[in-house]
């Protein structure tokens, strides 16, 4: 794994991009690409308030496209509509159909608590425009976050990081069973139908995976291997990225550091890999990048 050479995208920009995500499209070798970006070319209006200061660039999901043969990408634009508000948006990730997007989103929270608080929701790809058809995923919460999603191949299971009471510290890994799909039907308009997912109660990955430290950016690859990031374990510092097998049965649980160049002194996180197996992303801000956070192929 070592002689493995990672190659900085164009898309980078000189502040954070990270969260890379990506699904096939149509053609043979091209794919759809979302990722988290704070780069000041974003179409968003930025409104003070206390969870934004206008000196600073706000994150946004962002689409592009790729040829996997020339590795070169379409410029990137913002995902417009309800993704395109004064808060803070990313990462995201797409089903396979293309049809639907989670995504995290910082939220309100009373005026009593000045933490910036993330939740998840989901939405249409087809209703990106409609202000109503974002919705809130049902585990979220206004005194700690819900983020990071991650679902499994056959959309039965959702993945995610949080900080909510009876954790092991920190941030924590944790998965819901996806029950269902149900409508969501609205008095005042009866051609107003949303559909969202009916969830189970968090289940907390265990303290096999979680640390006092922090576990985020969840990936689920199959039924036996999780890749996450955290900084709570002895590493190459900062945040780095893990694989673990067997993850739902707690007495085969193996943990794994997945080296150079995966990981580096700085921040690594963010991996992704593709169904097809042909490529991958990380997210480090590591010496040598275009900005801030940068995404490495």
């Amino acid at each position: 794994i070592s002689d493995l050479n990672l190659v900085n995208l164009s898309i980078n920009t000189k502040n954070s991009d990270f969260g890379a995500f990506s699904v096939k499209n149509d053609t043979n070798n091209g794919y759809s690409v979302l990722y988290t970006s704070a780069d000041e070319y974003s179409l968003k209006k930025i409104k003070k308030s206390k969870f934004i200061k206008p000196e600073y660039p706000t994150y946004d999901i962002f689409r592009t496209s790729f040829d996997f043969n020339s590795m070169e990408f379409e410029d990137p634009i913002p995902l417009s509509g309800e993704l395109n508000d004064q808060y803070q948006e990313g990462p995201a990730i797409m089903s396979d159909d293309h049809k639907t997007i989670y995504f995290t989103r910082s939220s309100s929270v009373d005026s009593q608590d000045e933490a910036l608080y993330l939740n998840l929701f989901r939405v249409s790809s087809q209703n990106i425009n409609n202000t109503d058809s974002v919705l809130g995923l049902s585990i979220n919460n206004e005194h700690y976050s819900v983020m990071h999603p991650s679902i499994a191949e056959n959309g039965k299971r959702i993945y995610f990081s949080s900080d909510m009471p009876g954790g092991y510290g920190g941030m924590d890994l944790y998965y819901c069973e996806v029950y269902g799909l149900y409508k969501q039907f609205f008095l005042d308009d009866s051609t107003d139908i949303r559909e969202s997912i009916r969830l189970s109660k968090p289940i907390n990955l265990g303290e096999s995976i979680n640390t006092e430290g922090n576990e985020v950016f969840p990936f689920h690859m199959d039924d036996k291997t999780l890749f996450f990031a955290s900084d709570g374990r002895i590493g190459f510092g900062g945040l780095d990225i893990y694989m673990v097998n067997d993850y739902l049965d707690t007495n085969k649980t193996d943990v794994q550091n997945m080296g150079i160049p995966f990981n580096s002194s700085k921040d690594d996180f963010s991996f992704f890999m593709s169904n097809d197996l042909k490529f991958g992303f990380i997210s480090s801000n590591r010496e040598g990048g275009v900005g801030d956070d940068d995404i490495y192929c």
